[in-house]
């Protein structure tokens, strides 16, 4: 109970540490029945001691016994609360949870997704009986900055073939899932994606790149010609929100293409661009595709975005805003069945690392391989669809939630300065105890 003990409870009334469960147990009934708490949090250790090293699974048994063992005296807790003379007045929000997962084999504390998958359960007397289970994907984490001056490639991934992607037709689309950190300064104006040489706005080369520039997503491009244009996405990435982000080009004329930009599944901004000079309006550079900061838009190492990706997609066909509203609700992939399955000449879920590259769903077209030597800062992270905003299943609780549900409950406002990340939650709920918590 260290960590509770000596961070969480510090500032507790009362501070109760035991050498076992059952005296942990008979301690929170005690208080429920003999005193007056506003907060109590509880910690049991046994369903851990249980599963490691010897396995998080029922198959061990002494790992399930302690689970059944463990529930018995949660339930005698819940019988203690309900049993409080005032229960019927009071208003008490039980959160049951564990700080952590376990593999099979009796391992934890990895970035392993079956060593980060918990549970939560949030009780309340009038909460209609439900089961939330959220659409997960999975995603990667490019931190771009290792706190070393002159890291500025930290978890870069490039196509393995530089003369794939080209845009020398007459359509292409591009689509990405896309979430910035909250707790890493950004990099104005470096590209984040693309594929071009530049390595940042102000530098030439052929291609593409969107960079990040203040609260905003930029989208750069010079065709044959080397005329460079750039346009904007409005999408606001310091609300720290995932945001589908799309774009399509294609040609209307020899010289002419029609460039759109979505945001989050709708049209964000068009462009008709014509190319100067002879210059067909196509670009062909053996610059790679790429994800990750490579580097500041000064040329100097300030590349410290701390940035999510998931679901990469490259289409031979220009995508309209139909296409944009339906790919931004896929998980995963798209459906076998969607009228873009077979233009789809690029596919990265981007959510497993396998030696050192991420693979290709596409038979015959390039992986994406780290040109870093180590991906320690690339780890597999989970979130939910933001599509039908009303579906309680894309209700996605993680450990930071808890803290700013117990203050949203006890109608405590937090300060700016406390810097909370976690959700409410508890308000999607709020017809269930409106009229008693006005």
């Amino acid at each position: 109970m260290g960590t509770v003990s000596s961070k969480l409870l510090v500032e507790a009334e009362t501070q109760v540490i035991t050498n076992s469960d059952e005296i942990t147990r008979d301690s929170a009934v005690f208080q429920l029945a003999n005193e007056d708490p506003e907060v109590m949090v509880v910690q049991f250790r046994d369903v851990f001691f249980a599963g490691q090293g010897k396995g998080f699974t029922v198959e061990n048994q002494e790992y399930a016994n302690a689970i059944e063992k463990v529930d018995g005296y949660i339930g005698e807790i819940m019988k203690a609360l309900s049993a409080r003379e005032n229960y019927d007045k009071e208003e008490w929000i039980v959160m049951v949870t564990s700080n952590q997962g376990g593999s099979p084999d009796g391992t934890s504390g990895s970035d392993a997704f079956q060593d980060r998958n918990t549970f939560t359960i949030l009780h309340y007397k009038n909460f209609t009986k439900q089961e939330i289970k959220p659409a997960l994907i999975g995603s990667t984490n490019f931190s771009q900055y290792a706190g070393v001056s002159d890291d500025y490639i930290a978890n870069v991934a490039e196509a393995a073939d530089g003369n794939e992607y080209n845009f020398n037709s007459s359509e292409m689309s591009v689509e990405f899932k896309f979430k910035k950190n909250q707790h890493i300064n950004h990099t104005s104006q470096a590209f984040v994606i693309g594929k071009t040489s530049r390595e940042n706005h102000s530098g030439s080369g052929k291609g593409w790149g969107i960079a990040t520039a203040n609260n905003k997503l930029i989208f750069y491009i010079t065709f044959d010609d080397d005329v460079k244009y750039e346009y904007n996405f409005g999408a606001d990435i310091n609300d720290f929100k995932w945001h589908h982000i799309a774009f399509s080009l294609k040609k209307t004329a020899e010289k002419t293409v029609q460039l759109t930009l979505f945001n989050d599944g709708t049209t964000a901004n068009t462009a008709t661009i014509t190319t100067t000079g002879s210059v067909n309006g196509t670009f062909t550079t053996s610059a790679p595709l790429f994800i990750g900061v490579r580097k500041g838009h000064n040329g100097s190492a300030l590349a410290k975005d701390d940035l999510q990706f998931a679901d990469l997609r490259i289409y031979n066909k220009a995508i309209d805003n139909r296409d944009a509203s339906r790919l931004a609700c896929y998980i995963n992939e798209i459906n076998n069945d969607d009228p873009l399955f077979s233009a789809q000449i690029g596919s990265y879920k981007l959510d497993n690392v396998i030696n050192n590259s991420f693979e290709n769903d596409i038979a015959d077209k390039p992986i994406l391989r780290f040109t870093t030597n180590s991906i320690s800062k690339s780890d597999v992270s989970l979130i939910s669809t933001k599509c039908n905003a009303d579906d309680l299943n894309n209700i996605l609780i993680t450990s930071q939630d808890y803290v700013t549900m117990i203050f949203y409950w006890l109608r405590i406002t937090p300060e700016p300065g406390w810097n909370l990340k976690g959700a409410k939650v508890l308000n999607t709920f709020e017809s269930e105890f409106i009229n008693v918590k006005k």
